[in-house]
């Protein structure tokens, strides 16, 4: 797992829901487990950390309100991951959209370019579509 668990969690530990997060490594996300309950000890963290080793494509469920799909470089995955995410109700966010949404047919409801080299998609249905570029 990266950076984002760490972030999303810090969400879920100040504003409430569950997080779960999984990887297909299995020693990774024992890894990332044992250093978010850590970072966050004395957080009520315990009860709302999933950390899963699978393939997150076999998670996706209408149990979740926001899927965060930052997986493997390769675009076939995401692809995958992003139809069976689609599914579902709630909102789709996809990292480094730029590599790993060449195959999505989808146009991204909001596209976040936070430079050539780096963009966000966000999905929901319903909803219209912008561009918003973000200069850091």
């Amino acid at each position: 797992d990266g950076w984002s668990s760490v972030y999303w969690a810090d969400y879920v530990v100040n504003y409430g829901g569950e997080l779960m997060t999984c990887n297909i490594d299995g020693p990774e996300i024992i890894e990332c487990e044992k250093f978010l309950r850590s970072l966050f000890e004395i957080n009520p963290l315990k009860t709302q950390l999933n950390c899963i080793c699978a393939d997150g494509v076999n998670l996706i469920s209408d149990d979740f309100d926001l899927i965060y799909l930052d997986g493997g470089d390769d675009p076939g995955e995401t692809t995958k991951q992003f139809e069976a995410a689609r599914k579902v109700r709630g909102a789709i966010l996809i990292d480094d959209f730029h590599m790993k949404g060449q195959f999505i047919k989808d146009k991204p409801n909001i596209l976040f370019k936070f430079s050539n080299d780096h963009k966000m998609a966000f999905f929901m249905n319903g909803m219209g579509h912008e561009e918003v570029e973000i200069k850091v």
